[in-house]
């Protein structure tokens, strides 16, 4: 089928693309079938929570994003129990002081007063004014630690009665990071069900408002508070996998940060110079903001960013905010897609990133195609984030990049199927390194399989070991041969990995070539061939250190040798018999470079530092090829000489290999 496809080519004709392997493109059976293994995998292992800690990383960037962009002003204020504060006050704050500052928030016409220390137990002194407020005043809620257990839970002040007045303090925390992503409306026991701070502060504030909690008609289990109705969070909400649901929780949007809400520090109470008009008409929350107590947790998005944490009176203040925002129709209520949806839309990605790859050949076409899925996919999550839909950004992206790899590796594999068919096909013919770009240039065949015999500019290179007429006399023939085979394998894979092409061995050495079989076009072309060349000879250098290196450990003799680099016109094509071809290169260009290899290797100056350092592995370079170079490496010129087979005499020079020295003069890549 490859030797077909080879003739129709040549004749113009197109192979027929029928998805198999060798074909040009992937079948759309095969696409899809490869969308599917995509979709199925990223999604099994996302119900096994392998993606849970990626998608909460991509929620809480799409967090930081959106968050601080909100128009409307804040209807909550901290007034902050700080370092200054508790220097003079001491801990526990005690009730005189904690009396005062519940009377500088009813003084500041605060909506509502909330206390966001536990007064369980009094501090003197000072308890009976605390006591007199509290049960005076109706707009001033206490809080208690619901907990799960007797000895977990902290009761409310005594002087509030009423449990409308009252709210719980708990925070959940996610496993792994324990941050504070979600908030609690209410909370249970199985004998009772309690309120939180934020949710008991914000409904007190709305009942202002005429805004009171109700069931919503459409389903009786959700509340309806205001304009929101809030659908109580599920175990696999959004990114979420099999986390803890108990209560009737919402997530956290953190449209607003802390460092947007009002806060009047107590210290400044204390000293008389706080602005109280920021606590007016607002949910005044009085709380702790010293790293002597703890009460602080880490959230997306922080009021200190380098801790990583929100103090709990901001995170109650922003539960009481987002709630009021939610209940007058500022903020919308978070939603995640159905799970049908998700399996369609990761599907769908799957199958569309496939299709772009199965008729793509081009590598930066597929890292292209990989940088545009990532963009769009999430470009448009984002989007829909901004209107408050939790979008599996991760799952989109990997079922995309997953369905992607496997449609390059599934072509990769059919690909180096076809090439090792053409290989074994014109193995009689051309090296594999040739078929292999014979292949990828199939118009360069004609009648015959033949490459077409052509003119073309290359650069040449001629590889010698040195040493090896007078070792044969000396080693055994197994132990020579170790040697010489160990150097032309290092040599050889320097060349194959400069993508030169070795056209032959010559015993105990190497020619290679930089420049065909496809003819180069533009000067740029044939100057790449020339630095690939010399990054090659310098690799071989380092090959040969590393060689000499192990020598005496493993008894070999010392390797030296030399490398000759010429660019020139030459003639390229098979030669040969129909039942054993070669290809090569024919010209003088050729002979030269071998001239430039053996030239001076009875002469030590050539291969010594201007310093007198030996070099083991010393390399020549044409001037023909040197000007190609601009400047790119440090070379030393030796003068002119008289090589046999040039018309006039040449400059020659030696191309430093250690160190490695570029852009010394002229510009850099």
């Amino acid at each position: 089928m490859i030797l077909q496809s080879l003739k129709a080519k040549a004749a113009g004709k197109a192979p027929e693309n029928d998805g198999s392997p060798g074909s040009e493109r992937l079948s759309w059976r095969l696409t899809t079938v490869l969308t599917l293994v995509a979709t199925a995998a990223v999604l099994a292992l996302r119900a096994l929570g392998g993606l849970e800690f990626l998608e909460l990383a991509a929620y809480d960037q799409f967090l930081r994003m959106r968050s601080g962009h909100l128009e409307q002003p804040p209807n909550v204020a901290v007034l902050a129990i700080d370092d200054a504060e508790l220097d003079k006050s001491g801990w526990p704050y005690p009730d005189k002081d904690l009396s005062r500052l519940i009377q500088a928030g009813l003084d500041a016409d605060a909506a509502v007063v909330a206390i966001d220390i536990y007064r369980g137990t009094p501090v003197a002194p000072g308890s009976e004014a605390l006591n007199k407020v509290l049960k005076e005043t109706n707009n001033v809620v206490g809080v208690f630690k619901f907990g799960a257990t007797d000895d977990k839970t902290v009761k409310p002040p005594a002087a509030i009665v009423s449990k409308l007045r009252t709210g719980f303090t708990d925070m959940l925390t996610d496993r792994g990071d324990a941050f504070v992503r979600r908030s609690l409306l209410y909370a249970g026991d199985g004998k009772s069900v309690a309120t939180s701070l934020g949710a008991q502060t914000a409904r007190i504030w709305l009942k202002g408002k005429k805004i009171v909690p109700r069931a919503s008609p459409d389903n009786r289990r959700h509340l309806k508070l205001g304009e929101a109705v809030h659908v109580p969070l599920h175990k696999n909400f959004g990114g979420y996998r099999n986390m803890d649901a108990k209560g009737y929780q919402f997530l956290f949007d953190f449209r607003r940060t802390p460092a947007e809400v009002p806060t009047v520090k107590a210290s400044e109470l204390r000293a008389g110079t706080a602005d109280a008009k920021k606590l007016e008409g607002r949910i005044v929350f009085i709380g702790v903001t010293s790293q002597s107590v703890k009460d602080y947790f880490a959230a997306p998005v922080r009021a200190d960013a380098a801790k990583r944490q929100i103090y709990g009176v901001y995170l109650h203040a922003l539960a009481a905010d987002q709630l009021v925002r939610m209940a007058l129709g500022q903020s919308g209520a978070a939603q995640s897609l159905p799970m049908p949806l998700t399996l369609f839309l990761c599907a769908l990605i799957a199958f569309v990133s496939g299709a772009v790859i199965r008729t793509r050949n081009l590598s930066q076409e597929q890292l292209l195609g990989a940088v545009v899925l990532v963009v769009a996919v999430s470009g448009l999550s984002y989007l829909a984030f901004v209107y408050d839909w939790w979008v599996p950004v991760v799952p989109f992206l990997l079922c995309g990049l997953l369905s992607m790899i496997l449609a390059v590796g599934f072509k990769e594999i059919t690909e180096r199927r076809r090439r090792a068919a053409l290989a074994g096909l014109l193995a009689n013919q051309v090296s594999p390194a040739i078929a292999r770009e014979l292949w990828d240039h199939r118009h360069m065949i004609l009648d015959g399989g033949r490459p077409k015999p052509v003119r073309l500019t290359a650069t040449v290179m001629f590889v010698d070991l040195e040493g090896s007429t007078s070792n044969a006399d000396e080693l055994p023939p197994e132990e020579l041969v170790a040697w010489v085979s160990a150097f032309l394998e290092e040599a050889a894979n320097a060349v194959i990995r400069y993508n030169g092409v070795i056209e032959k061995f010559t015993g105990d050495g190497l020619m290679a070539v930089f420049g065909i079989p496809v003819p180069r076009t533009t000067d740029e072309e044939i100057a790449d061939d020339v630095r690939r060349a010399c990054d090659c000879a310098i690799d071989i250098a380092e090959r040969t250190d590393r060689l000499n290196e192990r020598a005496a450990a493993n008894n070999t003799p010392y390797t030296k040798c030399r490398v000759g680099i010429h660019t020139g016109r030459l003639s390229a094509g098979n030669v040969g018999t129909k039942q054993r071809m070669s290809y090569t290169v024919i010209g003088q260009a050729a002979n030269l470079a071998a001239r430039l290899e053996a030239y001076g290797k009875d002469d030590p100056l050539v291969a010594q530092t201007p310093s007198g350092e030996v070099i083991d592995c010393r390399v020549l370079l044409s001037e023909d090829s040197a000007s190609l170079l601009n400047g790119r490496y440090n070379l030393e010129p030796l003068g002119k000489a008289d090589l046999r087979g040039s018309r006039d005499k040449m400059k020659i020079y030696r191309l430093p290999t250690k160190p490695v020295i570029e852009t010394l003069q002229g510009g850099s890549e």
